[in-house]
């Protein structure tokens, strides 16, 4: 018997989010207030994914600069690139920086 389960498209989302908070010395509170999300709605989604609704789905992507598509992985990001980095302005985060012209 295979116990082994698969993770779901909101928690492959929320990691991809977590990280991508982490990577850029972002804090919840900001990304939370940049989102138009309180901190305790933000801090719910990320220890539970399946509570994520489409709409924080789209404040989230856009508090980071990215389109929903690229956050859910279905598409690469503008410029060319899996979502891995944010649009963060000043993201310290040297793998996030833009290079070239798009």
């Amino acid at each position: 018997m295979n116990t082994t389960t698969t993770p779901s498209v909101a928690d492959e989302v929320v990691d991809r989010l977590a990280a991508m908070i982490e990577s850029c010395g972002l804090d919840v509170d900001e990304v939370a207030a940049r989102a138009g999300l309180t901190t305790t709605v933000l801090s719910r989604i990320l220890a539970s994914p399946s509570r994520l609704t489409v709409n924080q789905l789209g404040a989230l992507a856009d508090a980071l600069g990215l389109s929903v598509a690229a956050l859910i992985g279905a598409s690469p990001d503008p410029y060319g690139e899996p979502a891995t980095r944010c649009g963060v302005i000043g993201c310290p985060d040297p793998s996030h920086q833009l290079s070239g012209a798009w």
